[in-house]
């Protein structure tokens, strides 16, 4: 019976996994090499012990992990500026100057439609501000920025 040789981890999954590890905060090389010992379920005494396969799936889960993070900060940013758009739109006489936002739930559906309305139609992206990516939002909130100075001047 051959012995089955596993192939070793390559000169760019090296690279690749010690940059991820890094990015997740691990630096120092004890903490670095108990980490991957955890993740393998064998004792690891270098990086370079790691097989092809092994290198694969810890990089896939480390970027996993970090397309998460990615997409969770994304996420509470662009929550953030539907707000500051929200708060803008009192500002701008034909969307919903003065109201104050102490209104019924009623009110409050009514002038987020406003919103959506508007930036459906002007804002080039077809788009209810909850369905815009961060881009689009920042976009629209320069442009209401720009209105409700012009109408401050006025």
């Amino acid at each position: 019976m051959k012995a089955t040789i596993t192939k070793p981890i390559s000169p760019r999954q090296l690279q690749a996994l010690q940059i991820a590890i890094q990015g997740i905060g691990i630096s120092e090389r004890q903490e670095r090499l108990e980490w991957l010992s955890g993740q393998t379920g064998r004792t690891i005494n270098s990086t370079k012990e790691l097989t092809f396969i092994e290198a694969n799936r810890l990089l896939s889960n480390l970027n996993d992990d970090r397309d998460r993070k990615v997409k969770d900060m994304l996420r509470e940013e662009a929550r953030r500026l539907v707000g500051k758009i929200y708060k803008k739109s009192f500002q701008i006489s034909f969307l919903n100057k003065d109201y104050s936002g102490d209104n019924s739930p009623e009110d409050f559906e009514m002038n987020k439609a406003k919103i959506n309305v508007w930036v459906r139609k002007y804002s080039g992206t077809g788009k209810n501000i909850t369905q815009m990516d961060v881009e689009e939002l920042r976009k629209v909130l320069g442009v209401m920025g720009k209105i409700a100075r012009k109408e401050a001047e006025s």
